[in-house]
Parts: C-alpha cells; structure tokens; sequence
C-alpha cells in the first residue's frame, strides 16, 4: 500500500454565510506525494484548475499564493479533468493523508458540484496533524 500526502489551495466565497451554486471553496490547486510503505518518495502529481465559480480571488488567498487569477486561467485545467488525473495517479491500494480534515471536506464538496463519481465511505484517511498532536 501506498501514502498519498495531499495538499490543496482553494478559493473561497469571502462571505460564508454565502454559498455560491453549492460551492463554499473551490479548488484551485491540487498537489500531492506518493510514498511506499516505508516512507519513501515514489512520485509528485501537481495540477493547477482553471476556476470556474469563484474567479476573483479573495484578499487572503491572493495574499499566500504566488500566482494570481489570470496564470490560473492561462495555465489551469478544468477541475474535472486534474481530478481524474490525480485519481488515476493515486492508483488503487493507498491511504490518503492529510494535514487537518479541511482539504478532504473541500474534496467532497468540489467533486459533488462537478457532479464527478462521488467517494464512498466510509471514506478512510490519517489526518496527520491529529496524529501529530496526539504524538
């Protein structure tokens, strides 16, 4: 079995109280590490979407990315196409993992609005900032 160690950038609603077509963030930029069963780097993925409901991006957002809107639209994909990829990169025997339970909850949330095959639970992942507290 293998790690796939995920990180995420998303754009959000600046109003959250406010969702917009079902979105309250959407993935913007999706990047991850496969390591083997003893830890060892195997490969990257890296894939930038195209954003389609939250095109402006929100100050916060714009203040910790090193791109802005327009490198997204010039360099990005659609998001349906780099999930598809990412999925078909994981492989079939691995355990996601995560830092805190945000990244998985916008995972949902954006394969859902994009009407892509959903992931069925119950959904098992290591929240590795949980396991790191508890440490």
């Amino acid at each position: 079995m293998n790690y796939v160690v995920i990180d995420m950038e998303w754009n959000q609603n600046p109003y959250s109280d406010n969702i917009k077509h079902g979105l309250t963030s959407e993935i913007i930029e999706i990047g991850a590490v496969k390591l083997d069963d003893n830890l060892h780097k195997l490969e990257e993925f890296h894939g930038l979407v195209k954003p389609k409901v939250f095109k402006k991006f929100e100050h916060h957002i714009r203040q910790i990315l090193t791109y802005d809107e327009g490198y997204l639209i010039k360099n990005g994909y659609p998001f349906t196409e780099v999930c598809s990829k990412f999925r078909e990169w994981c492989g079939k025997d691995f355990m996601l993992c995560t830092w805190g339970r945000s990244d998985i909850r916008v995972l949902q949330e954006n394969i859902k609005y994009y009407g892509l095959e959903p992931v069925h639970f119950p959904f098992r992942y290591y929240d590795l900032q949980k396991i790191f507290i508890e440490k």
